[in-house]
């Protein structure tokens, strides 16, 4: 049982960070904000959505994410942010797990400087 939530849990990670890189990639050169959704899919099926924004900031760019999907008859709600230098290169990334009351960071990954 611990197994397979962890496995979960991992999977889960490896989605978000999986969508958060496909973004990042397929960035065109930002003169504003870009807004836009994409469908998730699990196995050939829709499980949910992602709704992300991409704004440029003054030391580079923000990509923030909200993730939600059904995972085995559970809702699952999770956001990003990631802070990018000029050049596209990520300096942190926090991922939240989202309910009803609270958010809470659940990953927090710092890159680069020290």
């Amino acid at each position: 049982m611990k197994e397979d939530v962890h496995n979960a849990h991992a999977m889960r990670h490896r989605v978000l960070l999986s969508l958060v890189v496909a973004c990042i990639a397929a960035l065109p050169t930002l003169a504003g904000a870009q807004r836009d959704s994409l469908r998730l899919y699990y196995v050939g099926r829709p499980v949910g959505w992602e709704h992300y924004a991409i704004e440029p900031t003054a030391g580079g760019l923000r990509h923030s994410a909200d993730f939600e999907y059904v995972d085995r008859g559970r809702r699952i709600h999770l956001a990003s942010a990631t802070a990018m230098d000029s050049g596209f290169a990520p300096s942190q990334l926090d991922v939240y797990r989202v309910n009803d009351t609270s958010r809470t960071i659940a990953t927090r990954v710092i890159l680069g400087g020290g």
